[in-house]
Parts: structure tokens; sequence; C-alpha cells
């Protein structure tokens, strides 16, 4: 089955962090571009000074492997991060005082940490960010993905403009001393183990559409009908609507509190595809935006509060196209809070709405 793309990525702002190929996967490549503060997302080693101490700590962690005690992970966690007062880490605590599991989450994070450092190799060139009224593509490898989530999770991040763009750093989950956050955990670590077992090769494509004023169909002068609309009162987006377009009906800001309180349609569907999460570091709020090919790594039960991570065996023979991209194909777009229900019918925000799926 072939998904109907809505681009061939062969203009000039559609931007690859690295190249495909059948036999070898995704490579990084680099490029002439330089970066630019108000172009580009900063990224962690170009503070050198700030990531001698990001390094140092890490590199710690990633050797020492089953032998972590929670004391060593917070003082090295902490000895790069500026805070006036010490986080409670009750979550990361949680995953030391596990019996059955402490082995395999020591190890995890000892994996994760190498594979932050392994950024620099990765990233060989400026990613831009991709802001509003902008169209363009970033089209980036899963170990790339991989690897600044790693540094996600360790929160390597320096701050940004937040009015404009999601947080990334994983600290915002890690000092929520919930049951949520806990299982959002689990979703995060299972993703890492999943992808340590067996890395994924292929590539992840982010999308801003901006359709132009031109193009925009003049919905009073069409004459012929819509397409049926077949509305499914049972099942999951992510089962029954497999290799089909599915609908992110998004907050305001990309991936909304995946990493923060929310545990609904959009955070469910970000932890159990964290790959997704990387659309965060990239795009600002008020998006219509599409991924493809990003993986799915967890099932789950329950919704909200109840919500559960279960377990799920990445499936590592997916079809995938000639990118490299797996067939899924999630569409986000920035849903709006109407106080009266009956405003969402009005024509002017009808058209804008209709238009954002175009």
């Amino acid at each position: 089955m072939t998904l109907n793309f809505v681009r061939d990525f062969s203009q000039p702002e559609d931007y690859f962090l690295c190249k495909y190929d059948d036999i070898d996967g995704a490579k990084p490549i680099s490029s002439f571009e330089f970066y630019i503060q108000t172009k580009h997302i900063p990224l962690p080693f170009y503070n050198i000074e700030r990531w001698k101490r990001i390094e140092e700590a890490l590199e710690w962690i990633a050797n020492v492997g089953e032998a972590l005690t929670f004391f060593d992970f917070k003082t090295k966690f902490l000895s790069y991060l500026n805070f006036s007062a010490e986080p409670d880490l009750s979550v990361i605590a949680s995953l030391f005082n596990q019996d059955s599991t402490a082995y395999f989450n020591k190890r995890i994070l000892s994996s994760i940490a190498r594979l932050a450092l392994e950024l620099p190799k990765q990233i060989k060139q400026p990613i831009r960010a991709l802001r509003k009224e902008e169209n363009g593509s970033l089209t980036l490898s899963q170990l790339q993905i991989a690897s600044l989530l790693a540094n996600a999770f360790y929160s390597t991040f320096t701050a940004r403009n937040f009015g404009e763009f999601n947080r990334i750093n994983f600290i915002r989950l890690f000092t929520r001393k919930t049951p949520k956050a806990a299982e959002k955990l689990k979703c995060i670590l299972h993703y890492f183990s999943q992808f340590f077992k067996n890395p994924p090769t292929g590539t992840v494509s982010i999308i801003r559409q901006k359709l132009n004023c031109e193009l925009e169909p003049k919905w009073d002068e069409i004459e012929f009908p819509l397409v049926n609309l077949n509305a499914l009162p049972n099942g999951r987006i992510e089962n029954e609507g497999e290799k089909m377009t599915q609908v992110d009906f998004a907050n305001e800001y990309i991936g909304g509190g995946v990493l923060g309180y929310g545990l609904v349609q959009e955070e469910i569907r970000f932890l159990i595809c964290p790959e997704l999460i990387i659309s965060c570091l990239v795009y600002g709020k008020n998006e219509a935006i599409l991924i493809i090919g990003a993986e799915r790594y967890s099932d789950y039960q329950g919704y909200g509060s109840t919500f559960c991570w279960k377990y799920r065996q990445r499936d590592v023979f997916s079809q995938r196209d000639a990118m490299g991209r797996v067939m899924s194909e999630l569409l986000a777009i920035d849903a709006l809070n109407f106080t009266h229900p009956l405003e969402q019918f009005l024509r002017d925000i009808f058209v804008v709405n209709f238009a954002k799926h175009l």
C-alpha cells in the first residue's frame, strides 16, 4: 500500500540531515550551512564549555553500567543543570527501587547516556526551525532522532523561546510525582530498549505545509459532492487506522503535555510513538503539520488517569518507502477551543479549519 504524501521532497525548503539507501540505511550528511540563532535549533554541543560538563557527566553514567546508584545519577544529572533548589526526581528514583527491573533500568540509563554523547557525530549540520507561515520539511534518520531524544532525556538542551516552541527536556516529566508520570516513563524506556535491541535504520520526515491562498478552494462555488465519510464507533486510530492518514487533534503546541500533565489522545500517541516527540524541538505553536515514518513501540490500556503502559514488540519487518520511512502518516492539527459549540460552524471558522486538512 502506498500513502499519498503531499510533496515530492525536492524543493529548496526540504532539508535532509541524512541520506538513505536500502543496503546501508540512513547515514548523516553534512552541509555548508552555518548555525544562525534566528534560523536554527541550538544544539547542546554548540556551547563548548557546557558540553564538556555534559560529556563528563554522561560518560561517567555510560561507563558505570549496572553499578549506577540513584545518588550518583542525580549528582551527575544535576551537575550541568542550573537549579536554585534541588528538584524532586522521585520518578527516576523509583527505577532504582524496583527489584525485578532495577538491573535492566540501570543498563538502559547508561545506554541512553552513551547514545546522547553520539550527537555531534550524528548531526553534522544545523537543524532548521520551521516556523509559522513557512513551508518546509526536515528528514532525519531514526538514529539521529534517538540521539536527540537521548539528549532530551538527559535535559541537555538550553532554554529557548517557550512562547514559540514546546519544551523538549524530560526534566519536566522527571519532576512529576504522579502514577501517570511513571507510566509515561515506562513508554520512553521501552522505546530506548527496543531501539538498542534492534536499531532501526530508516528515516522520519516532519512537514510544514502552508496552503497558498490562490490554491484554497472556493467552497461555495464547488458543484460536485465531497467524498463519503464513514464513521467507525469502535477501535483505535493506531490499530484500525494503520497505513491510513491519522489525525492528531493537537494542542496549541505540538506534543501538548506529553512531558507534563497531559495524557489524552495526543499525548498517548506521542508516548507509544516517541519519535513524534522530536517535532516539539523544531515546530512552533499553532501548526498543522504532517509526520511521516514514526514507528510504534508500545501498547497501552486506559485513558487519562487510567492510562497504563503495555509491552509491544517492535515490528522490525515494517514496509518502508523509497526514503526509508515506515508506512505511517500523522496529521497534527491545532484544535481550536470553542466556548459555544455552534461557533465552530460559523463560515469563517469552518473555512479555516477545513483548510488545515489540505
